[in-house]
C-alpha cells in the first residue's frame, strides 16, 4: 500500500473514530444541537478509511463520492453554524470544520493523480 493512501487511512479512521465519540456523547447528554450531523460525519470517515485498502476501481469511485459528500456536508454544517452563532460567536470548532473541508478536498485532489488512479486500476488521464 503507498504511504499517501496508508496515512489517509489511519486519519481518517481516526476521524472516524472521534466523530462516532462525540455522536454518542450528544446523544447521552441528549443534546439536539450536532447529532444529526456527527454520526454522518463518523461513518463517513470510518467508510472510507476501511474502504481504501482495496485496490479495485468500484472502491476509487465510491471513496471520491463519499468524500465528496463528506466535505459538503461538513462544509454546510460549518455555514449553519456560522448563521447560527453569528460572527462574532465563532466556535473554535468552526475553524476546524473548515480546515477539515479543506483536508477533505486534498484527499479528493489525491485520489485522482495517476500514480493513484493506476494503482486502484482506473485508465489516467490523457492530455
Amino acid at each position: 500500500m503507498p504511504r499517501g493512501i496508508r496515512n489517509i487511512v489511519i486519519v481518517n479512521a481516526l476521524l472516524g473514530l472521534y466523530y462516532l465519540y462525540v455522536a454518542l456523547t450528544f446523544y447521552q447528554r441528549k443534546q439536539a444541537l450536532g447529532p444529526g450531523v456527527a454520526p454522518i460525519i463518523g461513518i463517513g470517515f470510518t467508510l472510507s478509511a476501511i474502504l481504501l485498502p482495496w485496490r479495485q476501481r468500484i472502491v476509487w469511485k465510491v471513496a471520491r463520492a463519499l468524500i465528496y459528500v463528506l466535505a459538503l456536508t461538513i462544509a454546510v454544517w460549518a455555514v449553519l453554524l456560522l448563521v447560527d452563532g453569528g460572527l462574532f460567536k465563532v466556535p473554535l470548532s468552526l475553524l476546524l470544520y473548515f480546515v477539515l473541508v479543506f483536508y477533505l478536498i486534498g484527499v479528493r485532489g489525491y485520489l485522482a493523480t495517476d500514480p493513484v488512479r493506476t494503482l486502484y486500476g482506473v485508465d489516467p488521464v490523457q492530455n
